[in-house]
């Protein structure tokens, strides 16, 4: 899911950053919206249980019949569960929100149930006079429900065409608003296979899961869709839409690959339709699993939300127009990048989320933190020359700050409750999450770290897992095993910080000695964790060194060459480093001096680590402005980009002070020779 961020004081509108940021809350609100969800859930969630439907009966198939009325803003429908009853038992208990049930009746039953209604828990409960025998029936229910005017449940989208207003019905499930379509088990480890039918307007596209299996003509201008049954999924991928809608596709490795827009719009498909038969075969090879549906549609909503930009619904992913349809006679080609970027991460779901999914809500990092490294390995993949992994620089740093600051949360974090799973949405679960990803990647090995997904995905194939399934994947048969590198970053809120205690020359190599301690700028944060970190260090220009670095007792590592010394050299393990502050020849002042020869990544990362750190008091600010001074004109444009950003940081210290207009005077002077360069 691809969502919009929400900023102090308010509702932000829609992203506008050079890449398209999953749903995050900035750190403030982040903390915030995090501590209400977890304040409010039900007694039983703060006595430490989770709030999960009673076991003993399970869904096997959902059969669910629907009549929309848009314009009325409701609809009827019918449901046919198949139910795995494993215990004799007096009361069926599932989920419903906004749903009025007319009637219910249960295979070999000759009395209906008696329904009862919460809709504080969201639940609806049949109860029987006398315990139902153990093994298979079935659940009939007649109901009817609302259509929403924001994305949840069935909801509507209006927009204008020169023939006047039209609509569209779109549904969104994520994390519980399955309940708000079809009584059902909500809940992401109970799948079940679904089958859809609706009765729509003969003139419209209905659109689903699966390919249409058949249509019927109906009176008075309707006709009924039915549409192919589901593999086993969770609730919250359930997906329908209906509509004045066109298609393009194409066939890729017997895949029908399509984009649906409204009519009229089919010039503006093609570039995502362009991207995703291009990451369609790139996927299939690099999770070796095949994507197992035979279509993949990506739908298109008119307008936008100022909640989130697309759902990864199994085979019929859902977007808002602007992170979908591109004008190639007016886009720029940042239009393009956000597009790409955001067809990416709803593709990687297919695997990650949709054909595995995370058994509870406290994995959600699963399914977000990784397709968001995915969409950045598939779109350097495809697109090197946008540099995703210097544009997700930004994101890094900003969830870093979210990290080191009083009330965040593990990436892992215990949701006892469904109501505090909307506070996991921020930029923990996805920044964070995915540079955990590329920590261990780094760490291992690509090769290595892929056929551990690989592992991963076949042995759990249309099931549900937990983190701790991934690290056995990773671990299986590996020289590099992960699991405690990984537990200790995962389970562990904050950001660990590399100290550089020394650094000497001997021989052919650098004998550095390390230490790790906690980077935090609260003091409620500060207190002293232990992490397991995976350093990479080297000398320009020469091979790097691994080694492990845990706790605060200084440790050492050799790295092959003499000069200065890169800490997390390529900026992919999760930490910030301290460098030494002298002598001259080693440590900050060292690569200060040779910081034009660093690739651009690694003088993002000193930028960034230097700044943070100065800040916070840990280095001199002046050490910060003499590394803002050796920032070539002809730098990387992204590191030309956080030299401005970061100006403009000093800039606001100076608010209200008299020496800010001397500070302006040096950075203008600063961003001349910048500007001379660029030119009008």
């Amino acid at each position: 899911m691809r969502a919009i961020p929400v900023l102090q004081g308010g509702v932000a509108p829609l992203d506008d950053n050079k890449k398209p940021l999953p749903m995050k809350l900035f750190p403030f609100a982040a903390a915030l919206a995090l501590a209400a969800c977890l304040a409010g859930p039900a007694a039983a969630a703060a006595a430490g249980h989770r709030v999960v439907l009673p076991g003993g009966v399970v869904p096997a198939a959902y059969r669910i019949d629907f009549t929309p009325h848009a314009d009325a803003g409701d609809f009827d429908a019918t449901v046919e569960i198949d139910l795995d009853v494993r215990a004799a038992t007096d009361r069926i208990v599932l989920n419903a929100a906004d749903l009025v049930i007319s009637h219910a009746t249960l295979s070999g039953e000759a009395a209906a149930p008696r329904v009862t209604m919460d809709a504080a828990a969201e639940r609806a409960t049949f109860a029987f006079d006398h315990p139902v025998a153990p093994g298979p029936h079935v659940l009939a229910i007649a109901y009817h429900g609302r259509i929403f005017d924001q994305p949840r449940g069935l909801f509507r989208l209006r927009y204008a065409t020169p023939r006047g207003e039209r609509t569209e019905l779109f549904t969104q499930f994520e994390e519980t608003d399955a309940r708000r379509f079809v009584p059902c088990w909500d809940e992401p480890a109970i799948k079940a296979r679904f089958e859809l039918s609706a009765r729509v307007p003969a003139g419209l596209m209905a659109v689903g899961n699966m390919p249409v299996a058949a249509t019927e003509p109906l009176p008075g201008g309707l006709q009924r869709v039915r549409f192919a049954p589901t593999p086993r999924m969770s609730s919250y991928l359930l997906f329908f839409g209906l509509g004045d809608f066109e298609r393009v596709h194409r066939e890729v490795d017997g895949v029908d690959v399509g984009v649906i827009v409204k009519r009229g719009d089919t010039a503006r498909a093609a570039f995502a339709l362009d991207a995703a038969t291009r990451l369609l075969p790139y996927y299939d090879a690099w999770f070796g699993t095949r994507y197992p549906l035979p279509k993949l549609d990506m739908v298109a909503g008119a307008g936008e939300s100022i909640g989130f930009g697309a759902m990864e619904n199994w085979g019929a992913l859902f977007y808002f127009e602007r992170d979908l349809l591109v004008d190639e006679r007016l886009a720029t080609e940042h239009a393009r990048e956000v597009v790409f970027l955001t067809v990416a991460h709803e593709m990687a779901h297919q695997w990650f989320g949709d054909l595995v999914t995370m058994d509870w809500w406290d994995d959600l990092w699963l399914n977000e933190g990784f397709a968001t490294w995915m969409e950045d390995k598939a779109t350097g993949h495809f697109h090197p020359e946008w540099q995703p992994w210097l544009q997700a620089a930004e994101p890094r740093q900003r969830a870093m700050d979210t990290d080191a600051r009083e009330g965040t949360h593990p990436v892992v974090a215990r949701i006892d409750d469904i109501t505090q799973a909307a506070g996991l949405f921020d930029d923990i679960t996805y920044q964070k999450g995915a540079q955990v990803i590329r920590t261990l990647e780094a760490y291992v090995g690509e090769d290595a770290f892929r056929d551990g997904v690989r592992r991963y995905l076949a042995a759990h194939a249309y099931g549900n897992t937990v983190t701790e399934d991934l690290w056995a994947a990773l671990d299986q048969g590996s020289d590099h095993p992960v699991a405690t590198i990984a537990r200790d970053l995962t389970r562990q809120a904050g950001v660990p910080l590399v100290k550089e205690l020394g650094a000497r020359c001997r021989g052919d190599h650098t004998e550095l000695t390390l230490s790790q301690g906690r980077y935090a700028t609260d003091a409620d944060a500060a207190a002293a964790t232990r992490w397991h970190v995976p350093v990479i260090a080297e000398v320009p220009g020469r091979p790097a060194a691994r080694a492990v670095i845990e706790g605060p007792a200084p440790q050492r590592m050799e790295v092959p060459g003499c000069g200065p010394v890169v800490i997390n050299a390529g900026q992919t393990a999760w930490f910030r480093t301290r460098y030494l502050d002298g002598p001259a020849d080693a440590g900050l002042p060292a690569l200060a001096a040779a910081f034009a020869t660093l690739a651009p990544a690694d003088q993002l990362g000193l930028l960034a680590d230097t700044a943070a750190l100065a800040r916070r008091g840990d280095v001199p600010m002046g050490d910060w402005l003499s590394l803002l001074q050796r920032v070539p004109a002809d730098a990387n444009p992204a590191v030309l980009e956080q030299l401005v950003v970061q100006l403009a940081d000093l800039d606001r210290l100076h608010d209200g002070l008299a020496t800010q207009p001397a500070f302006r005077a040096w950075a203008r002077a600063r961003l001349q020779p910048v500007l001379a360069r660029i030119g009008w």
